[in-house]
């Protein structure tokens, strides 16, 4: 299911009158600060990549190069409009968040960032509600060791995605999650990657 409208309706508020107090006027509109730092707080994510859109009423997550600088943005409607992921940019290339040597599939940009937050030697790929693409076999294939970790109710769409990935990569493997990883705690993701076997690729 990946990151719902209801999650974020439950992580933020929206009060008339706030526009002009706290605001952020960067990308892409405008933030009410108060409200992004909650959402953050809740889900355990750092504050300066995540924004606002009143617009488009969208939660807004901010991707940024190796330098710090901001590339692109993803939109992620709280009203259950289509598209439910809006890109503010015309790239199609796979979202990826961090520059680690091994990588973690996920449904959503939360899980994403937890990952990498979680698991500093990864790189996360955010699926943002699509199924498996060329240009995500091409990027995942730059990896030698990939674990998918899909939500509870995406354990077919996982199995399917592994078939296709082991002719790509060195090493696939799923990984069965008890609960969502946007709702777990860094220390419980980075404990899903400290078992022996994969030692070879931590560091």
């Amino acid at each position: 299911m990946g990151l719902t409208a209801d999650d974020l309706r439950r992580s933020i508020s929206h009060r008339k009158g706030e526009l002009e107090n706290g605001v952020r006027r960067d990308l892409p509109n405008f933030v009410w600060s108060d409200d992004v730092l909650r959402l953050c707080e809740n889900f355990g994510i750092t504050q300066e990549d995540v924004a606002f859109d009143p617009i488009r009423r969208r939660v807004v997550f901010i991707l940024r190069d190796l330098r710090g600088r901001a590339v692109d943005a993803i939109g992620r409607t709280i009203c259950n409009q289509n598209p439910k992921w809006y890109r503010y940019t015309d790239s199609k290339a796979p979202v990826v968040v961090g520059d680690g040597d091994w990588l973690i599939i996920v449904e959503d940009i939360v899980s994403a960032r937890k990952a990498c937050l979680a698991c500093p030697a990864a790189a996360s790929m955010a699926l943002l509600g699509t199924n498996l693409t060329t240009e995500h076999l091409v990027a995942a294939g730059q990896y030698k060791s990939v674990f998918i970790c899909l939500d509870q109710d995406a354990t077919d769409k996982a199995v399917a995605m592994h078939r296709r990935l082991s002719a790509f990569v060195d090493r696939c493997k799923v990984m069965m999650l008890s609960s969502d990883l946007k709702d777990m705690n860094l220390e419980d993701i980075g404990g899903l990657f400290d078992d022996p076997s994969h030692k070879s690729i931590m560091r």
